[in-house]
């Protein structure tokens, strides 16, 4: 973290700070609020703004009718109500 960037939580903290009505004993809470909201605010420059656009989400795929579920396949209990698996023995 730069300089610039602790001077920035500072007076963010300070702002909190005042606009609370200058409570004593909580400079921790505010310098903590300061900073979560600096780095939140780092993350979204870094990465981009969030896209809104709920279109852009991919839809799930879709189960396949024809095929049966993954457990039945791999030869899971799930397939067979009852079944159990058998002990190796050394």
């Amino acid at each position: 973290m730069t300089e610039k960037d602790e001077d920035l939580i500072k007076k963010r903290a300070y702002a909190l700070w005042e606009s609370e009505g200058r409570p004593e004993g909580r400079h921790d809470e505010h310098w903590s609020k300061a900073y979560q909201e600096f780095a939140n605010t780092e993350n979204t420059s870094v990465l981009g703004a969030p896209e809104d656009d709920a279109a852009s989400v991919e839809e799930p795929a879709k189960a396949d009718k024809g095929k049966p579920p993954l457990s039945v396949v791999d030869g899971g209990a799930a397939g067979t109500p009852g079944a159990k698996r058998k002990r190796k023995t050394v």
